[in-house]
């Protein structure tokens, strides 16, 4: 593709909405922020450039980042479920079918499952607890244990499950051969199972964000590290996988940058949009 550039400077100049990953992207291996990358995020806005968070992590999760970077646009949370303001008012969400958070908690509690459940109120609800857990508390997600997490007020605001099996696990066939239809299951990394509305994901999160902006697809750049970025990647007029990115993901980026150790989302802004 084409991609217009200034004349004068010979940087891109049509980058109007730049969508970032938060964990193994904007977030190092400690889940920090460099300096390098916040100096980059703030130039954005400095230079009218809208940073869009997207992530896995709940509204409660992001809404730290958001406050911490003083961020004031739309961002993508929960795997894309739900769309907040910077104030963390929804502004768009995809629930689950109620039928189908019922199934997969009953799959999860036969098959001796651990999982937690992302609502649209921003909490981690639980209901027993299993070791394997402790992985998602400690990232600092605000979790809740309620006695029966089948109360009606959560299933009609369930968002995600976040499951708590590896890759190699047999209740992945188990749940992608009982699960109504509906949903979509794919995996959240190496140790995690998500299910979640089969309308939703970060693409569609991203669509919906373009379009109350009026932004166009070729006026976004996407930067991402994981197999759950590829559909916004594709989508975006600009793709920039991290250094540490699957490779499926550095196969259909743009441009590969450093690692997330290294300021990757530093390089990559720099990459194309002309930097202070």
């Amino acid at each position: 593709m084409q991609l217009p550039v200034c004349a004068e400077t010979g940087w891109l100049d049509l980058i109007r909405l730049i969508s970032i990953d938060l964990d193994g992207t904007l977030l190092d291996s400690s889940s920090q922020i460099s300096i390098e990358n916040r100096k980059a995020v703030r130039y954005c806005q400095e230079k009218g450039v809208k940073v869009c968070l997207s992530t896995g992590k709940s509204m409660k999760y992001a809404g730290k980042i958001i406050k911490d970077l003083g961020l004031k646009d739309l961002h993508i949370v929960s795997g894309g479920t739900m769309v907040i303001d910077s104030k963390l008012e929804p502004v768009y969400a995809k629930r689950m079918p109620g039928q189908a958070v019922r199934e997969t908690v009953r799959l999860a509690r036969e098959n001796d499952a651990g999982f937690v459940l992302d609502t649209t109120d921003g909490f981690l609800y639980y209901d027993r607890y299993y070791e394997e857990l402790d992985h998602i508390f400690r990232s600092g997600e605000i979790k809740k244990k309620v006695e029966d997490i089948l109360r009606p007020h959560i299933i009609n605001n369930s968002l995600m499950f976040t499951i708590t099996v590896d890759e190699g696990h047999p209740f992945n066939q188990i749940l992608a051969g009982s699960i109504s239809r509906g949903v979509k299951i794919r995996r959240g990394g190496p140790y995690f199972l998500n299910v979640l509305d089969a309308g939703a994901g970060k693409t569609t999160g991203l669509k919906k964000a373009a379009r109350i902006y009026g932004i166009k697809p070729g006026e976004i750049m996407v930067i991402g590290d994981n197999n759950n970025d590829k559909g916004a990647m594709e989508f975006a007029g600009i793709s920039a996988a991290m250094g540490n990115a699957t490779g499926q993901i550095k196969e259909i980026a743009d441009f590969i940058s450093s690692d997330n150790d290294n300021s990757g989302v530093a390089r990559a802004i720099y990459r194309y949009v002309q930097p202070a």
